[in-house]
């Protein structure tokens, strides 16, 4: 069950203004450490028409407090709340449900827009109106909010083999519509799973601006759950790669090649042998042939590859114990 902390309709907007309304969501648990800096970030925005949507996802921290808060202070904020936890793809569903702008967004408890984020991007999907997916290049900070590195977007093509489009974008409203949402069961890739769906029937375009701060750091989930979202990508490659014929023949052979690549890690050298014949049926064998170390792990087999690692292991080991001694 969903429970609105504030019922509010969307038209309670603080300034009325002619420009396009922006539904933010912001799904969120156990986000406090982070969440303030989030929220601050936009109401920082110089683009005002815009609504955000809280959800929280049955947080037991100090978040429902900070929620509370900020809905208290600015009119154009709501906020719902999931009595069990649903994870980010129904937090975003919930979310979107309601939402009631042409524009479409989302942002997460532990990262932030650059103040010019919305209306660069929304001015961008205005002046190209074949455009319905934009999204931006952003900077990389830690756990202290320090920039550490950048973050450039990709080509759309690119979505066969790794994701492009990153943490900061936006798209019509009507994509949400047409594609019923975030994929349940895609948890750990919901966003590279729906930006596939969003190019295969949508045009996407990249705005090189960099217009967010993503944050890496330990908590993370893509850092507490590295293998997951590895195996994650992996089941959303299963349900997509094949039908992605648009993406063009390099594009696809790159996709296999990182599948085989996948499956190497996965200890699956039946499949990696699979997916490395596939990217044969789509470039030359010059190309492939490029990618030796992958093929030679995948010729040895299992048992060679996982005694060469144990050995590597073992010296590794052994080096760093002369070290001590020296």
């Amino acid at each position: 069950m969903t429970v609105l902390n504030n019922t509010a309709s969307p038209a309670r907007v603080a300034h009325e203004s002619s420009l396009p309304l922006i539904s933010i969501v912001l799904p969120t648990f156990n986000g406090s450490r982070y969440l303030r800096e989030s929220l601050d970030s936009i109401l920082a925005q110089t683009y005002s028409n815009w609504e955000l949507i809280i959800v929280d996802d049955a947080s037991t921290d100090k978040t429902p407090e900070i929620i509370s808060e900020y809905v208290a202070i600015d009119a154009r904020i709501r906020s719902l709340r999931h009595q069990v936890n649903k994870r980010i793809p129904g937090g975003l569903n919930t979310g979107f449900s309601v939402a009631a702008g042409e524009y479409f967004t989302w942002t997460s408890d532990d990262n932030r827009f650059r103040p010019n984020a919305l209306s660069e991007m929304s001015q961008f999907l205005e002046r190209h109106r074949d455009i319905d997916f934009v999204y931006s290049d952003a900077s990389i900070i830690d756990a202290d909010g320090q920039i550490t590195g950048y973050m450039k977007a990709g080509e759309p093509n690119e979505l066969a083999f790794r994701n492009p489009v990153g943490a900061s974008f936006m798209y019509r409203s009507k994509i949400q519509q047409a594609l019923g949402g975030y994929a349940d069961d895609m948890f750990l890739c919901e966003d590279f799973e729906f930006w596939i769906r969003a190019a295969n029937r949508f045009k996407l375009a990249p705005l090189h601006r960099d217009l967010y701060l993503y944050r890496a750091h330990p908590g993370s989930l893509s850092s507490t759950k590295y293998k997951q979202v590895i195996c994650a990508i992996d089941r959303l490659m299963e349900r997509h790669l094949d039908k992605m014929r648009w993406v063009g023949e390099r594009a696809l052979a790159q996709g296999y090649l990182v599948r085989a690549s996948t499956a190497v890690q996965l200890d699956d050298f039946k499949a990696a042998r699979r997916f490395l014949f596939c990217a044969l049926r789509h470039s030359t064998l010059q190309a492939v042939l490029k990618n030796y170390m992958l093929i030679a792990r995948i010729a040895v087999g299992r048992t060679v590859f996982r005694t060469a690692r144990a050995l590597r292991a073992r010296f590794m080991g052994s080096a760093a114990d002369h070290e001590v001694r020296a």
